[in-house]
C-alpha cells in the first residue's frame, strides 16, 4: 500500500504543477486525478487541484499560479531570462522597430524646437513553437519521494531551456522560415580569436555597435574559466571578476551558458545588446498521453519513412509533450558581435 507523501522541503508552485502533470498522467479522468491528488498531496491539494484544470496556456499565466511559476522558471533559466532588457512584444502584432534613435537639441529662447527624428521600421514576429517529447514509465512517475518530482521537473525544464539557448547562441543556425528563428549570432559581426584575450576583447569592443547601457557578455563556462585564469607578464589575473558562472568583464555583466558553442580547444564570447532585439515568448503547455503511439526517434523525423511505433498503453508508459511559443529577431544592426574560436 502506497503511503501519502509527507510535505517535501520544496513546496514551490512550479513543483505543484509537476504534481498535477503526474496526477493527470496516472489517472483516466479529472475526477480520478483529483482523488489522486487528495490521496498523495494533501499538503498542497488546493494549489495542485487548480493546476489540474487545463494545460499551461496564456489563460493560466496569472501571477502566483503553479502554471505561471513553471513558465517563469523556464524563462529565468534560459539566456533570455538571465540577460535583462529584451524588447518584449506580442506575436503577430505590428510594432515599430527603432533602427536609429531620436536626438535632442539645445534651443535658444524664442526659437522653434526641431523635430527629433527617429528612424522607424514596421515589423512583427510570427508564432513559432519549440517542443520536446519525453517518455517515462508509469512506475517512474509515481511519486514515492519528492526527489522523483524534482527529477521530472528538471528534465522538463532542461529540454526547453537547452533548445532555446542552443538555437539562440549557435552562429551556424540560420533559422528555418515558418519553423525556427535564426541565432542571435548568425550574421553578426565576427572577431576571429588570436589567442590574446586582451587583443580579442579590444576587437570585440570596436566591432560592437549596440547600447552599452544594456550590453552583456555571454559565453560557455569553459571559455570563461580560461579567461579568468589568464595572467599578465607579472602573473596577475587580468580578469578577476570572471568565473565559470559568469561575473563581470570591465564592469559589464557576463552570463554563462553551457549551450554557447565550444569544442575542446575554443569557444565564443558574445556581446549582446538585448534592447535592440525583439522577443516574443509565452504559452508553455505540458500535455500527457497514456494512449498515444510514439515514434521513438531522436532528431528530425522524415514524414516519408516507415517508423516503428511504440504504444504507451502496451508498454505501461506515458508520453509528456512540452510545447512553448517563442520567436525573436534583431531590430537594430550591430546589436550583437562575438569573438569566434577564442583559444585562450
Amino acid at each position: 500500500m502506497r503511503k501519502t507523501l509527507f510535505p517535501p522541503t520544496n513546496l514551490s508552485p512550479e513543483c505543484d504543477y509537476m504534481r498535477a502533470v503526474i496526477a493527470k498522467s496516472l489517472t483516466n479522468n479529472p475526477v480520478d486525478a483529483q482523488g489522486y491528488v487528495r490521496s498523495n498531496y494533501r499538503f498542497a491539494e488546493d494549489s495542485i487541484t487548480k493546476a489540474l484544470v487545463s494545460d499551461i496556456d496564456s489563460d493560466d499565466m496569472t501571477p502566483g499560479t503553479a502554471a505561471k511559476a513553471f513558465f517563469d522558471r523556464v524563462w529565468e533559466r534560459s539566456i533570455f531570462g538571465q540577460v535583462p532588457g529584451w524588447r518584449m512584444v506580442d506575436f503577430n502584432s505590428q510594432f515599430q522597430s527603432i533602427t536609429d534613435g531620436a536626438v535632442g537639441y539645445w534651443v535658444a529662447q524664442h526659437q522653434p524646437v526641431p523635430i527629433s527624428k527617429a528612424t522607424l521600421a514596421g515589423d512583427s514576429l510570427e508564432t513559432l513553437k519549440i517542443a520536446a517529447l519525453m517518455v517515462f514509465t508509469n512506475e517512474a512517475l509515481r511519486p514515492e519521494t519528492a526527489l522523483a518530482e524534482a527529477r521530472l521537473l528538471a528534465d522538463m525544464e532542461y529540454a526547453i531551456v537547452a533548445a532555446l539557448n542552443d538555437t539562440a547562441l549557435d552562429p551556424s543556425n540560420a533559422g528555418v522560415a515558418g519553423e525556427s528563428p535564426a541565432s542571435l549570432l548568425n550574421g553578426a559581426t565576427t572577431v576571429t580569436g588570436t589567442g590574446d584575450p586582451s587583443a580579442d576583447v579590444d576587437g570585440l569592443i570596436d566591432a560592437f555597435q549596440g547600447d552599452w547601457e544594456f550590453a552583456a557578455f555571454v559565453s560557455d563556462p569553459t571559455t570563461l574559466t580560461r579567461l579568468a585564469n589568464f595572467r599578465d607578464s607579472n602573473g596577475t589575473h587580468m580578469y578577476p571578476d570572471i568565473g565559470p558562472r559568469g561575473g563581470a568583464l570591465m564592469g559589464v555583466p557576463c552570463y554563462a551558458s553551457r549551450l554557447s558553442p565550444q569544442d575542446s580547444n575554443s569557444g565564443n564570447l558574445s556581446l549582446i545588446d538585448p534592447s535592440g532585439i525583439a522577443v516574443a515568448m509565452d504559452d508553455l503547455r505540458i500535455t500527457p498521453s497514456k494512449d498515444a503511439n510514439i515514434a521513438m526517434v531522436d532528431g528530425d523525423i522524415d514524414s516519408n519513412s516507415e517508423l516503428d511505433m511504440v504504444s504507451m498503453f502496451q508498454t505501461d508508459a506515458t508520453a509528456l509533450k512540452v510545447v512553448m511559443r517563442a520567436n525573436w529577431k534583431i531590430q537594430r544592426t550591430g546589436s550583437v558581435a562575438y569573438i569566434a574560436d577564442a583559444t585562450w
